[in-house]
């Protein structure tokens, strides 16, 4: 995988660190929500401007969509 450009990476690294707190309801991965971001801003001192969470939602609705690819692709595999 190439490596990201300095410029964005900091937001991948944001994304990733707030991916991993995030939990699943038991079928699936759930998406990053609002008190997510508000948290993980507050109790890191990372400061986010309105387009930057808007890409950090971006990633995580990729994220969710290739999750779920993986899991159709598993399931028709098992029939």
């Amino acid at each position: 995988m190439p490596e990201l450009p300095p410029a964005v990476a900091y937001l991948w690294r944001a994304f990733t660190r707030i991916r991993r707190r995030r939990g699943g309801n038991g079928f699936s991965a759930s998406p990053i929500e609002w008190g997510d971001i508000d948290a993980f801003m507050r109790l890191s001192g990372v400061r986010l401007a309105p387009w930057e969470v808007e890409v950090i939602e971006d990633l995580d609705d990729a994220w969710l969509a290739e999750i779920s690819r993986k899991q159709d692709e598993g399931h028709q595999d098992q029939r």
